[in-house]
């Protein structure tokens, strides 16, 4: 069961406020956000932390290795040109107490560049790291310059909050401003709502 905080949105908003939403740090490898394994793959939350700064991405994930580019390698590339920032991302080094082979998910750590090049990406096995260097002035550049490659400043981001709250909706676990223990259905039924409101769009 995986819920966020979402589902609980007003409450969350009294204790964090907006700016625990989209927190974006500073730090000594720049502005930095946190993008959780998953989350990696939906595009609205990079930029949402790059709107409010961020030049670094840092993903945790854990991911099954494999010969051909996973969704999330695809992604994490696309993520960083989109946005022009870094993205470094850890994966786990091994899965244990499940049915899948322990190295299941050696390797695949890396640390990718605005340009969508990956600058470095461990190997499975034990003691194999990624290391490069994050050229921050260059960034500033790339984020400063105007022109066709600058694609967060060319969005009409004003378009989309039309569509805002239409397919999940907040506060699903919260009732008469309590928050409740959802079943383990709830997250399903949830998104067959979405998928049958979609299906209904053609």
């Amino acid at each position: 069961m995986q819920s966020t905080p979402h589902e609980v949105c007003s409450k969350y908003l009294d204790i964090y406020g907006l700016d625990g939403v989209f927190p974006v740090a500073n730090t000594e490898i720049g502005r930095s956000a946190a993008i959780a394994s998953e989350e990696i793959l939906y595009l609205e939350i990079a930029p949402a932390l790059a709107l409010r700064g961020a030049q670094v991405f840092v993903q945790c994930s854990s991911e099954i290795g494999s010969p051909n580019p996973t969704h999330k390698q695809i992604v994490r590339r696309a993520r960083a040109i989109e946005n022009l920032g870094y993205v470094v991302s850890a994966n786990t080094a091994g899965i244990s107490g499940t049915p899948m082979p322990l190295a299941s998910a050696d390797g695949n750590s890396a640390i990718i560049d605005w340009k969508g090049n990956v600058l470095a990406e461990s190997n499975s096995g034990e003691t194999f790291t990624a290391f490069a260097d994050l050229e921050f002035a260059a960034l500033r550049r790339a984020n400063r310059k105007p022109g066709m490659t600058n694609y967060l400043s060319r969005q009409r981001l004003e378009l989309f909050a039309a569509y805002a709250g239409q397919e999940q909706p907040a506060n699903s676990l919260i009732d008469d401003h309590a928050a409740v223990i959802p079943d383990r259905d709830h997250f399903k039924r949830g998104q067959e709502q979405v998928i049958a409101r979609l299906s209904d769009a053609g």
